[in-house]
């Protein structure tokens, strides 16, 4: 059968500059897999999480959202692969639930090497059907989507090391210290803690939130080369719309991390949230007013985290 990479590329074919932004959700969408931790040792196990989305308001066909589903693929990845196609449906199920676990085996490091890779595929459905009818249905239909607006594939690699051959700790995954939003009139709005309030901008891109998040103190880690890792945040959202759905932390007056590799991030970044009107705001927003957002962060080792929040409209 055809990889399941074709299902990502025939739902991406034919696209037009009228699609929303990637940053704004308006359909089921897999923003991060994150493995805890995502380097481990043979013999290991590490606990696999999905951030999977969907809007409060159902935009594609309406009704209410079903019940979010799932399925977990293993396989082995190729040393040296450079195009990274997801698991097949014949691979080992690892998982069957939003939360899934992998154990390397006591042998994963064949002939003394120092490390290899994982490959970890994630199916998630929001249709009656659910995720594991989703991939034999792409299975049995020549490799193409039955469904692509219902079932999301993502993809994970996963790094299993010799601890005895490691020059540096096994990477962690970096975190977000905390999530918030300023007013257009300079007001903080913590984001996580559901008490936030906005308002209906008075006219379209008439008002601007600026979106925020400070890295924990230890999200930045010193790679085996003696530089640190870089960092980036990827923010999304329900309503409205973000001017830039990607920020870098960037070191001290650079302006990009491989300028300056060898000096620690700032600990902040931020993007602009134009906040919709109240007809914009009718069809993507709920009777309660919640606008959803998050902020995914990564570094450049396969390390992830992330924080959601949301702001509800002032009555």
């Amino acid at each position: 059968m055809k990889s399941l990479l074709v299902v990502m590329l025939v739902a991406t074919a034919g696209c037009s500059n009228d699609l929303p932004a990637a940053s704004f959700i308006d359909k089921l969408r897999v923003l991060a897999v994150q493995a805890e931790s995502p380097e481990m040792a043979p013999g290991d196990t590490t606990a696999l999480h999905v951030l999977a989305v969907e809007p409060l308001v159902p935009s594609l066909d309406g009704g209410a959202p079903r019940p979010l589903t799932a399925v977990w693929l293993a396989c082995a990845l190729p040393a040296g692969t450079l195009t990274v196609e997801p698991c097949t449906i014949d691979s080992v199920i690892i998982g069957t639930d939003l939360d899934a676990s992998y154990s390397a085996a006591a042998d994963a490091l064949a002939g003394g090497a120092a490390s290899t890779e994982v490959l970890i595929t994630v199916a998630v459905a929001d249709n009656d059907a659910g995720a594991l009818a989703c991939v034999g249905d792409i299975a049995n239909n020549n490799g193409l989507p039955t469904d692509p607006d219902h079932c999301v594939v993502s993809l994970k690699r996963l790094t299993i090391s010799d601890p005895a051959q490691r020059t540096i700790p096994a990477n962690q995954n970096p975190a977000l210290a905390d999530f918030y939003a300023t007013t257009p009139s300079g007001f903080a709005e913590t984001l996580d803690d559901g008490n936030g309030v906005w308002q209906f901008a008075p006219g379209e891109d008439k008002a601007e939130w600026d979106i925020a998040a400070h890295r924990a103190a230890d999200a930045a880690e010193r790679k085996a080369d003696g530089t640190y890792e870089a960092l980036s945040v990827s923010w999304f959202t329900t309503a409205g719309h973000l001017d830039g759905g990607r920020s870098l932390y960037l070191p001290p007056a650079c302006n990009s991390p491989t300028e300056c590799p060898d000096q620690l991030p700032e600990d902040g970044a931020d993007t602009i949230w134009f906040a919709p009107t109240r007809d914009q705001a009718s069809a993507v927003v709920d009777a309660g007013g919640v606008v959803d957002f998050w902020a995914v962060i990564r570094d450049d080792r396969g390390g992830v985290g992330w924080r959601s929040g949301s702001l509800r409209v002032t009555p």
